[in-house]
């Protein structure tokens, strides 16, 4: 079984059932400070820190300045501080502004941690707010972040992203995502090349000022296109619009699906809540993958995530991928990793190869399911009564690396080379093999022997490389078996080539690991024998 999503509960703090408000509810909008938990510092001695935010159209606020103070966690001390005056007045419904701080310190590789004080007052009110970091009640969030003064190392073409990312068109009863354009500038910092909008289907179908209202005429949907076209021409950035969709299983159960690049909207509400116990999917997962044109990327969302909510499943109709959904409707994309947590990223291994072992051509990805946070997620902890944070779902973190054969990753020429599969999933650590050749998501032809070349390249952030193991599948028996292994001692980068003798197997895939467990898999090279499930739905 292919297991789904529990629902995650993001910090909107307005949200009231009649008189019955929660425990966190406070008449002040929304006020986030947050930086990237990595930033490459090598060609610019700056930290850039991104203020948001939202319902101020309900709750004015002046935000008079931020009193920053960067703390080096290497010399125990603060290596530099500075106050930046805002004086600005704030009365729109979502609001995004990067400050950027700059000095030589800033250039050194290490960790430090921010402390953001907001100052902030009501507009008819003298008393002076005074916030660490974000105003959300009950959280005593850190912002810890890793000045690195190398880019991620990486072999030539090989480009980073995020592929599951919500901007504020995901704007509901619970949760709200982040800023695009500022996502965008974020990200060239963090080394992340490029990245999809997933935004959620039920929340795309809504009108602009209401989120329990419908619009047939999809104007959160057109207006997110218009603004990422926009954004694809001046920046010449590769980001990508798409949703988050909701469709239902081969059990009539509530399922994610990000569908990207496609021009019309597919409505998917079933598991919105908008309308309690009104949660039969919209459309089932062949019909979404009939309703979207043939340049649409189609990617199972956060497959084997383990649901432990049965609230989900009573009140929203929840339910998981299977195997028969994979099958039946011919999935080659599945996002497997969802958060940076080794036991959930065990689980998805242990899932995906199970797949793998049964002829499946699955190509594996990975993403964090950001809502708009680059350093720690924020959410609802027990509805009504608590928030929580941690730092195992922020933008960047989980990456999918692609290859492509141009020097150069445009908007143009993004998805041509995303479906030739040459596709890597890693946290940092970088690593790639080719067999006789051949890279990463072939399928090749059956030899007495193959030519193997591994290269794995790591650095002081991700540690130094420890494990390396390449894997053989077996159809037949069932396993994988370690055709090779090497455990190198104190080094940042390694090259082999060595040839593997032909057992019969049916692909070959790499799996690497640093000291600081940081992690690498790559996706398979089959061996051409035989055809077999979806190999014939290419």
């Amino acid at each position: 079984m292919i297991e789904f999503l529990p629902i995650l509960l993001y910090p909107e703090l307005h949200y009231h059932w009649g008189l019955l408000y929660p425990l966190y509810f406070r008449k002040l909008p929304e006020i986030i400070a947050d930086v990237p938990y990595r930033i490459d510092v090598s060609g610019e001695s700056s930290i850039p820190i991104m203020l948001t935010i939202k319902d101020a159209h309900k709750y004015p606020i002046i935000i008079d300045f931020l009193d920053i103070h960067v703390i080096s966690q290497l010399e125990n001390k603060c290596i530099y501080k500075e106050k930046v005056p805002i004086e600005k007045f704030f009365d729109t419904k979502f609001t995004s502004k990067i400050f950027t701080i700059q000095h030589d310190s800033l250039g050194i590789e290490q960790k430090v941690e921010i402390k953001i004080s907001i100052a902030a007052h009501k507009s008819n009110k003298k008393k002076q707010f005074i916030f660490q970091n974000d105003n959300l009640p009950g959280l005593h969030t850190r912002l810890l972040t890793y000045l690195s003064a190398s880019p991620l190392r990486k072999k030539e073409n090989w480009f980073a992203g995020e592929a599951h990312y919500h901007s504020y068109y995901t704007d509901d009863q619970v949760e709200f995502g982040g800023d695009i354009k500022g996502a965008v500038e974020l990200a060239r910092r963090m080394n992340i090349d490029w990245f999809f909008v997933t935004d959620h289907s039920y929340d795309l179908d809504d009108t602009e000022d209401n989120y329990l209202k419908n619009d047939p005429a999809f104007p959160k949907w057109e207006k997110l296109k218009k603004e990422v076209s926009l954004l694809q021409q001046k920046e010449k950035y590769p980001v990508f619009y798409g949703e988050e969709l909701s469709c239902g299983n081969s059990e009539k159960k509530n399922v994610h699906f990000l569908i990207i690049n496609n021009e019309n909207f597919i409505p998917g509400y079933g598991d919105s809540a908008e309308k309690w116990f009104r949660n039969k999917p919209t459309h089932s997962i062949g019909d979404a993958c009939t309703l979207a044109n043939k340049n649409a990327l189609k990617i199972g969302a956060h497959t084997f995530e383990k649901n432990n909510n049965p609230v989900n499943t009573l009140l929203l109709n929840r339910g998981t991928w299977h195997e028969q959904d994979v099958k039946e409707n011919r999935i080659t994309y599945l996002q497997i990793i969802n958060k940076k947590d080794q036991k959930h990223i065990a689980h998805a291994k242990k899932k995906w190869t199970e797949l793998l072992l049964k002829g499946y051509k699955i190509i594996a990805i990975a993403g964090n399911d950001a809502h708009g946070y680059f350093n720690c997620k924020r959410e609802v902890h027990i509805p009504f009564v608590s928030l929580s944070s941690s730092r195992d779902q922020v933008f960047g973190q989980c990456k999918t690396y692609i290859k492509t054969d141009r020097k150069v990753l445009t908007p143009d020429n993004f998805f041509s080379e995303f479906r030739k599969n040459r596709i890597v999933m890693s946290d940092g650590i970088f690593g790639s093999f080719t067999l006789n050749g051949q890279d990463i998501g072939s399928t090749i032809e059956e030899k007495d022997s193959f030519n193997c070349a591994i290269e794995i390249l790591s650095s002081q952030e991700f540690g130094m490389i420890n494990s390396i193991v390449l894997r053989a599948g077996y159809y037949g028996k069932q396993t994988e078996d370690t055709e090779l292994q090497y455990e190198p001692k104190d080094v940042f980068a390694f090259c082999k080539t060595i040839s593997i003798g032909n057992k019969r197997q049916d692909y070959f895939r790499l799996e690497v690991t640093s000291d600081k467990n940081s992690f690498c898999f790559t996706n398979p090279i089959w061996i051409k024998k035989n055809e077999s499930l979806t190999e014939n739905f290419k």
